[in-house]
Formats: C-alpha cells, structure tokens, sequence
C-alpha cells in the first residue's frame, strides 16, 4: 500500500514537474528571443537545445541500471546490488568517452559544412557550444546510475523536485548574466552548470541518505553485456531522435540560414514541451512493470491493463494541451513571441496531432526495455529518421518550416503509430484493440466540447492575455467537467477523489 501511495505521490509530482517546466519554458522563450536575438537563439537551438534532450536519455539509460538493479534489490541481495551499480559505472565511462570523441568530430563536421550559412563569428560560437556540450554529456552519463537508484527504489518525489530546481535554475542563471554576455553559448554554459548542480544532489542523495554504495565483486560478464546491449539499444533510439527531430532544422539552416530556424524553434519549443508529457509518469512504473514480467502468471493480460490505465490518464492530460492549443495557439504564438513566428503554430500542430499517439502509449517502451526487446525501438527509429531527412528536404524546398514539419508528422504517424502498435499487439501481445476503444470512448465526447468551444471562441474573436488566460481557463474546466461525467471510469473517479482530497489537505495546511 505504501509503495502504491508512492506511485500516485510519483505520477502527481510527475505532472506538476511538467507543468512548472512548461510555465517556465513560455516565460523564458520571450526573454531569451529579447535577449539574444532571433539569430542567436536560433544558433541556441541549432546546437544548445541538444543539451536539453540529454536530460531524457539521462533517464532512459538509466532504465537499463534500475533493471538489474531492481531484480538484486527485489531479492534483497545487497552484494549484486553493489557490483551492478559498480559494473555500470564502469561502462558509461566508457560510453562517455566515446560520446565526447563522437559529438567533437560530428562538431568539427557541422562547423564545415555551414560555413556558406553561417557567419565566421557563429561558426566559432557553434565550436564552442559543442565543445560545452561535450562536457555535458560527461555529466549526464555519470549520473545514470544515481538515476537508477532513486528510481528503483521508487523515491520519484526526490528525483522531480531535483530535476525541478535544475529546470527553473537554468534560466535564472541565464537571465542574470544575458546581461553581460548575451550569446547562445551562455545559455549552454548555464544549461551545464545547473546541470552538473542536479547531478550533486542526486549523488549525495543516492549515497549518503539511501546508504548505496558502488563496490566492485568481481566481473560478471553477463551482466555487462546484457546492460551494454540494452544501452546500446537506448543510444541508438537516442542517436536517431536527434537526427529525427533535428534534421528540419538542420536542413533549415543549410538552406535558409539561422533566422529561418528560429521560426521553426519557436513551433519545436511548444510540441517539445509536449512532449514532455509522454515521459511524465511512465517512469514511475518502471519497478512495477519489472515486478508484473518477474512474478505475474499472465504477465501479458496484467500488463494490457496497466498499459490501458496509464494510457487513458495520459490522454486526458495531452488531449487537453492539444485541444487547448487548436483553439487558442494561434493568438498565443503572436503574444508569446511575436507576429514574425505566426507559422510556428502549424509547425507545432502538424507534430502533435500524431505524436498523441506516442504520448499516450510511452509506458509501451517502458514494458519494451524489460522484456529486453528495446532493440527493436532502436533498428525502427532509425530507419524512419533516414526516411525523414529525405522527405524533409523535398518538402523543406517546397514549402519552407512547414514542409519540415508535415515530413516530421508523416514520419511519426509511421513510426510511432503504425509499426509500434503493430509490435505491441503481434510481439508483445498487448491487447491493442482494447486500448484503442478505450481511447475512442474518451476522444469522442471531449472532440465534441473541444470544437463547440472553438465555434464559441471563433464566434466572440476575443484577444489579448487576459482573454487567453480567462478563455483557457473556462475551457480546462469545462474539459473537466465533461471528463467526470462522460468519460471517468471507476478506477479514475477514485484517483481524482483521492487528489482532490490530498490538495485539500495541503491547501488547508498552507492556510494556517
């Protein structure tokens, strides 16, 4: 019951990190574009914005340590505890390592092969910037293992208040010195920093209060090699991510220079923190996934229910950002960040539409990496990222950031719609039939609110903040209302009785 309590504590706390990384992302993008300027902050995301990502694979990697390392802690051995966490730290030393050589020599590449599209001074800016982010990445991959440990075990309320100071620190530290020094590379030194401060909390967390400890007992070749080729899976997902959702800036850039790529940042920054929904709280069911694969006698009709509860609480949280946005996008891009990026809205809605799909079925990687079949991610994501930069430039020529954008939606439909669900049904036998009726029931009556609001909005052609703000919030509590009575199942009227409760009780405690 205690560790149950600790999941949903997981999955609020989970919600509430990405709702403050939102808040904090719409007040920063303004300040960093006034700050820098359009050029700069689209050499930011040419480059910097990788920094960002690195938080996510930070997290995934660490999969592949909480895996073994929750068998040896489910089992109470304290010895292959120990000698996991110690076999891990010396493989990503390893993994770090080459990492470095790689994103030096992919730098050195880059810098080269813009020399036509960028000025001298930003190629040398951009040198920089992959040099810091070199640096990074040493950090995040040494830290992997004090992932695994909080999430194991199931501390997630520590792990995203942590991640929450490095996401509201970051952009303090970079609105404190843009003053003396108003560049892209700031921005990376300061995503650096706070970073490497996350990454000492953990540490001293990890080891000085749940008392873990990293001592060596021998080589256990299987162990390694299971872990490294459970790793090599993630980077390789991780590897083309990047291509996959940086080849339209990149092919952007090559063509266009940076002014044009920060149009399509300003689309990327809102469905990327979109996307930041889909990793909320599939996470937090890491060591219950675990446990179902080790101990359950239908693992695969325990883990279709799991997956269909996980997802419908995930689509009533993206469908809402989605709908939200469709109606109220347009006047925000232009408020937010100026009549300029009035195509950053299409390049935003074109991506989220299909990457729904990949929000609400995140737990379906989760139940991937511990059947050991994260492989597959791997090979998949990969193709479809070559598949995407050929399509990317045909469109991208024809019809500027929006064409990058339709081939980035194509491409997703694809890959995370198609080819995933296909897996999950044939290979890992999930009830996907299920899942999709599941949805179906949700999607039809909130469809329904969502486009008789939009006809109400459209109607009374309201502008400015205060109607945004008042508009969206009458919208999100009509989208509840509706939830409740049409669409809540038992299970979910439970929960939202239980968190009404625990908010009540906080509230109360606040106000004395």
């Amino acid at each position: 019951m205690k560790i149950e309590s600790s999941r949903k504590a997981g999955v609020i706390i989970s919600y509430a990190y990405s709702i403050v990384q939102i808040l904090v992302q719409l007040l920063y993008v303004p300040i960093l574009l006034k700050g820098i300027g359009q050029a700069e902050y689209g050499l930011y995301q040419f480059v910097g914005s990788i920094m960002a990502y690195l938080t996510v694979i930070n997290t995934v990697l660490a999969s592949s340590v909480t895996k073994f390392y929750s068998k040896a802690y489910l089992q109470d051995d304290s010895e292959l505890m120990e000698n996991t966490l110690a076999i891990a730290k010396r493989l990503f030393w390893i993994i770090s390592f080459v990492a470095v050589v790689v994103i030096l020599f992919v730098g050195t590449i880059v810098v080269y092969s813009y020399s036509n599209s960028f000025s001298t001074a930003q190629l040398f800016e951009m040198s920089l910037m992959f040099v810091v982010l070199a640096a990074d990445m040493v950090v995040v991959m040494n830290n992997i293992i004090s992932i695994a440990v909080i999430t194991a075990h199931e501390k997630f309320v520590f792990l995203r208040l942590s991640q929450l100071i490095t996401a509201i620190l970051q952009p303090l530290l970079v609105v404190v010195f843009m003053h003396f020094w108003p560049s892209a590379l700031l921005v990376t030194c300061m995503t650096f920093l706070a970073n490497l401060l996350c990454a000492l909390i953990q540490r001293v967390f990890v080891f000085n209060i749940l008392k873990a400890k990293s001592t060596f007992h021998g080589m256990d070749w299987k162990l390694a090699k299971e872990m490294l080729l459970f790793s090599s899976a993630v980077i390789l997902v991780a590897f083309s991510d990047q291509v996959f959702w940086k080849s339209g800036q990149l092919i952007l850039g090559y063509f266009y220079g940076a002014d044009l790529i920060a149009v399509f940042a300003i689309g990327a920054q809102i469905y990327s923190v979109y996307m930041v929904l889909g990793t909320s709280i599939s996470t937090v069911f890491l060591p219950k996934v675990t446990d179902i694969v080790l101990h359950s006698v239908d693992s695969a009709a325990d883990l279709s229910r799991l997956f269909i509860k996980v997802g419908r609480i995930s689509f009533y949280v993206a469908f809402l950002v989605l709908s939200g946005f469709a109606i109220f996008g347009q006047d925000f891009i232009t408020l937010w960040a100026g009549h300029e990026f009035a195509d950053a809205y299409w390049v935003a809605m074109i991506v989220m539409v299909p990457f729904t799909v990949d929000i609400i079925q995140n737990l379906g990687l989760i139940i991937m990496q511990v059947k050991d079949v994260y492989q597959f991610r791997g090979y998949m994501n990969a193709a479809i990222a070559v598949i995407n930069v050929f399509i990317s430039i045909f469109l991208c020529r024809l019809f500027g950031v929006t064409g990058s954008a339709i081939s980035t939606a194509v491409s997703i439909a694809i890959g995370n719609g198609l080819i995933m669900n296909w897996y999950y049904a044939r290979k890992l036998d999930m009830d996907i039939l299920q899942f999709w009726k599941n949805i179906l029931s949700i999607l039809v009556p909130l469809l329904i609110t969502s486009f008789g609001f939009n006809v109400i909005w459209t109607y009374f052609d309201w502008h400015g903040w205060s109607a945004l703000v008042t508009g969206g919030l009458i919208y999100s509590l009509l989208y509840t209302v509706v939830s409740i009575i049409f669409c809540f199942d038992a299970y979910e009227r439970e929960f939202a009785k239980n968190l009404w409760a625990q908010l009540f009780v906080i509230f109360s405690f606040s106000k004395r």
